[in-house]
Parts: structure tokens; sequence; C-alpha cells
């Protein structure tokens, strides 16, 4: 009878004791550490052709064309050199409930979708994430898989995408008239920063402190490649990116907005400067200039 009753504390036990072991810094998965990260962010839109007017005739973007994608959503994207992108999506009518979340958006006026991230294998992923408890499902894409969240207003709109073939045009990045080449940082609204810290933190990040940003101070977190900027806010989706460029005065030269020219930007390594919400149609853009390159040893 003891023996039974130890046997069973222990199974008890041991699950519990392998977790505290393995949770930091990061999950780990059966293959090491969970590394994560951007691939792509998603932006709803309401209408099409407006949104293309917008993002590469006024802001100096190069778009690809409309491309059909599941459930009835259309999208468009924007690939930089550093492999991410930014997905313009519309849908109008959904076929399937992933889509009606585009489809709420879009005939809402627009608003910012997913965050998508990228690298861990998703099966070591999903074991590494079924130990928090996250509800999680699969969706095969052919050539390419992702696990992902249920909806829902309570967590931010993470998703992570495995690729099994590569796409058409992650062979081509496009390039810019306003020279962007990479996302740098994307900027988060939380209602809970700190438990988003401990997400991202689980998920591979790393706390670098706070950052000043034009929406206000953040939490960063260093993902492979970019940064989380966490803001204190109302509501759990992502409001602004961070884009590097090799000139400010290129970018600013290649818009045609109220207020930017190229002769009002001072440029120089690491300097930025933002548009407005207001400007954009409804997120943060900041693009700072590309550090130096450093200098070698002789």
């Amino acid at each position: 009878m003891r023996r039974s009753i130890f046997a069973i504390i222990l199974l008890l036990l041991v699950p519990g004791l392998l977790w505290a072991e393995d949770c930091c810094p990061g999950l780990r998965s059966s293959e090491g550490e969970i590394s994560l990260g951007l691939d792509r962010l998603e932006l709803a839109v309401a209408e099409p052709d407006a949104a293309r007017e917008l993002w590469q005739a006024a802001m100096g973007f190069s778009l690809s064309d409309w491309q059909p994608r599941p459930g009835g959503v259309q999208g468009a994207r924007m690939l930089f050199a550093d492999g991410t992108s930014l997905d313009l999506l519309h849908c109008g009518t959904a076929l399937d409930r992933r889509a009606q979340s585009i489809a709420d958006l879009s005939n809402g006026g627009g608003g910012t979708a997913g965050v998508v991230l990228t690298g861990t294998a998703l099966e070591h992923l999903r074991f590494a994430l079924e130990a928090v408890e996250e509800p999680l499902e699969f969706i095969d894409h052919r050539t390419s898989i992702e696990l992902s969240r249920p909806p829902d207003p309570e967590r931010q709109p993470l998703r992570f995408a495995q690729y099994l073939l590569p796409s058409y045009d992650a062979r081509s990045p496009r390039e810019h008239a306003n020279g962007a080449e990479g996302i740098r940082a994307v900027w988060l609204e939380s209602t809970d920063p700190a438990r988003d810290l401990l997400l991202l933190e689980l998920l591979g990040g790393s706390d670098a402190g706070e950052r000043s940003t034009p929406r206000g101070v953040a939490t960063a977190v260093s993902m492979q490649g970019v940064e989380i900027l966490l803001h204190t806010g109302q509501q759990n989706r992502w409001i602004g990116l961070e884009l590097q460029v090799p000139s400010l005065q290129q970018a600013a030269g290649a818009m045609s907005l109220p207020g930017i020219s190229a002769e009002g930007i001072s440029g120089g390594p690491g300097s930025s400067f933002c548009l407005h919400p207001q400007q954009t149609g409804g997120i943060w853009l900041q693009f700072t200039e590309s550090p130096a390159p450093a200098v070698g040893n002789p």
C-alpha cells in the first residue's frame, strides 16, 4: 500500500520537477531551446484599391498583386530583404471561421490581425506550449503549416508557421522606393505586459529593458532578429512596427504624405522618424536609418 502511494506521489511530482528545470530562460523542445523570429505581420484593410494607393503610391512600398488566400481572403504582400513581410488582407464574405476574423476587421474599417513567428519546428513547439496549457490548433496550408491559438481578445494574436516548401515570392524580395530593408521591431499593445513578457521569454525571448517610442515607454523583448515592444493598453493586438532603411531622406522622399519631405528630415545612423496612425490608416510606422558599418581592425 505504501509503495502504491509513493508511486502515485512520484508520478505527480516528476512532471512538475522536469517543468521547473526546463522552463527558464526559454522553453526547451525535444531538439533544444526554442528560437523564434518574425515571419510576417497581417493588417486587414477595408478597401483593397485604397490600401494599395496609400501603401504604394503615398508611402513608397512595393506590393504584390492581390492573391486569393484560404477562406475567401485576398492578400497583397510587402516582402523585405530580411525575409519578413507585411501582408495586407481583405475579406468581404468569409468561408471559414478564421477568415471571419479578417472579414470582421475589413467590414469594420480595417485593423491589425496576426503576428506570425517562425523558427523552431512546430511539433516541438507544440509540446512546449502544451506544458503551459496553451489551447492550440494546427492549420495545413499545403506549402506550410501553422500552429495557432484560437482567437481570444484576452490573448495576443500570435501564430507560429513552418514552411514545407519555399513560397514563390520568398525567392525575390521586393525593392521598395522608400528603401525599407526589414522589420526591426513589432509594437504590441497589452492589457497585461507582465503576462506577455513571461510568454515571450518562454518562447525564447529575453528581457531587453525599456524602450521609448512615440507611443510611450515599452518593455522590450529580444527575439531572433527582431524586438517585441510591449505597451500597456486597453487591448491585446499589434499596433506598430519599426522598419530599417538605409537613408531617412530616401524614405521620406518616396512619400507623398502631408508634412513629410526629404528636406524636413535629419538623417544619420540610428536616427528615425515615425508616422502616426492617422497617416497610415491605423498603425504606428517608424523608419530607422541603418547603423554605420562596423570599422574593422587594421
